[in-house]
């Protein structure tokens, strides 16, 4: 279950860095803010309180709750904008 912990913590980094990389790359097209920055800040967020369950707290489950928050919140978001279109 470690191993799976540390694959989902290092897919939520890589996304987090997708994040951030593809809003300088939205924001070089357009002059507005960015809609999607609180999914950043969120990821950041999910990250670091992760890693401060597991380890600090000596909370497993609500650390595996903070890593796949991220996840599910990108699967649901998914599915919204299906029903909704």
């Amino acid at each position: 279950m470690k191993l799976l912990f540390w694959l989902l913590w290092l897919f939520n980094c890589l996304l987090t860095i997708f994040t951030v990389i593809a809003k300088g790359f939205r924001n070089s097209f357009t002059g507005s803010t960015d809609p999607t920055a609180w999914v950043t800040v969120l990821f950041i967020i999910c990250l670091i309180a992760s890693i401060v369950l597991r380890y600090v707290l000596q909370q497993p489950a609500w650390s595996w709750v903070m890593v796949l928050l991220p996840i599910l919140l990108l699967l649901a978001w998914y599915v919204l904008d299906n029903l909704l279109q």
